[in-house]
């Protein structure tokens, strides 16, 4: 190793502390959240997937990251969305702490908005998932399919150990208040 590469090296080292420290608390969140999803996709053919994050009361519930495997629109995206718990299927699910699958042939047990953020004409099933750090509960995660009864046998890909990185995401941004 010359003097110039361990310059390059120790400057390459500045630019990533400097990069990191610029970035959103919620930024690690944000990818983790895009390769859970992505890895579902693998197993299960993902249509779009939803983060919710849940305040100390199980009807706190806040909508902090979308993503979507539709056409010209698939991607991320983050949010900042108050969910409202009036016929809320999330605020249901945080409530009984496990999760809710059922296919989808245009009745839906939630509010509108999560209608929105979860289905579409093309939805043939979903599930919102509870992510939990012990006995805590620090999220939900919904997905939709367009294949009804996908989620039959999600328990087959482990959701518990597939989602605990997110799980303890969430956990240590509500700790420092990020979320």
């Amino acid at each position: 190793m010359t003097p110039d590469d361990d310059i390059a090296d120790r400057s390459s080292l500045v630019e990533r502390a400097l990069s990191a420290a610029t970035r959103p608390a919620h930024a690690h969140l944000h990818e983790l959240f895009i390769e859970t999803a992505l890895s579902f996709h693998r197993y299960i053919p993902v249509h779009r997937a939803v983060l919710v994050a849940v305040g100390d009361h199980y009807r706190d519930l806040m909508v902090i990251a979308g993503w979507s495997d539709i056409g010209s629109n698939a991607g991320a995206r983050t949010l900042a969305l108050r969910l409202p718990v009036e016929n809320s299927l999330f605020a249901q699910v945080a409530a009984q702490r496990s999760g809710f699958s059922d296919d989808y042939f245009g009745l839906f047990s939630g509010n509108s908005i999560e209608r929105k953020l979860l289905l579409d004409n093309a939805t043939g099933s979903y599930v919102i998932w509870p992510l939990r750090i012990g006995v805590s509960l620090v999220g939900l995660i919904g997905f939709s399919s367009e294949l009804p009864g996908a989620f039959v046998e999600l328990e087959a890909i482990d959701p518990e150990r597939t989602l605990a990185p997110l799980a303890t995401e969430l956990a240590r941004l509500r700790t420092e208040h990020h979320i």
